[in-house]
């Protein structure tokens, strides 16, 4: 009866353990719509090699998504944070969200900033209804004359962590099964 309870626990155990773990989110989101830029001192600027921040959002939407983001339509508008500065960078949290996603911006870099093309990327956390806080990178362009009505694209990869990926309770069923074995064999000599 003991033996009988005592496995019972443990499958239990493990069928928690292995409910318990979410899954982390991969794939990529796009987004595009239109910016108007700031620079350094918060003004708005129409220059984008003088450009320090976004200050405002125009009409940002979903493009495209996959992955974990596949379930997200075309078109849906996105709500993201401004203003939002990249010289310096400044962390954002969120810097957007859409269809249950956020991502909290950590730290960001100018990758180009010329008078006619601006690409800015970074790091942060992509977090989203039933999956764990996921390490990814994004990026935002633009191009052409900076105003209202300028088109922008932002590209976010997400994808989890080699050291990071959980097993799904694999390793604690094993661990399980052997300790319940040894406590089996323990009691099989103890009756001899």
């Amino acid at each position: 009866m003991k033996l009988t309870s005592s496995i019972g626990a443990g499958l239990i155990a493990v069928a928690l353990t292995t409910a318990a773990q979410a899954a982390f989110i991969s794939g990529n989101v796009n987004f595009l719509g239109g910016a108007v830029l700031q620079d350094s001192g918060g003004a708005t600027t129409t220059t984008l090699s003088s450009a320090a921040g976004v200050k405002s959002w125009v009409a940002p939407r979903v493009l495209d998504g996959s992955g974990s983001f596949s379930g997200l339509v075309a078109n849906t508008p996105v709500t993201f944070t401004a203003p939002w500065v990249f010289n310096p960078s400044t962390a954002v949290t969120p810097l957007w969200s859409v269809g249950g996603f956020t991502f909290n911006l950590a730290s960001s870099f100018i990758a180009v900033q010329t008078a006619g093309f601006l690409s800015i990327g970074g790091t942060g956390t992509v977090s989203g209804p039933g999956f764990e806080a996921t390490p990814g990178t994004w990026f935002f362009s633009t191009q052409g004359t900076a105003s209202d009505d300028q088109t922008f694209s932002w590209s976010s990869s997400t994808g989890a962590n080699a050291s990071r990926v959980p097993d799904g309770g694999k390793t604690l069923a094993l661990l399980g099964t052997a300790l319940l074995g040894l406590q089996g064999m323990r009691r099989k000599l103890r009756l001899l």
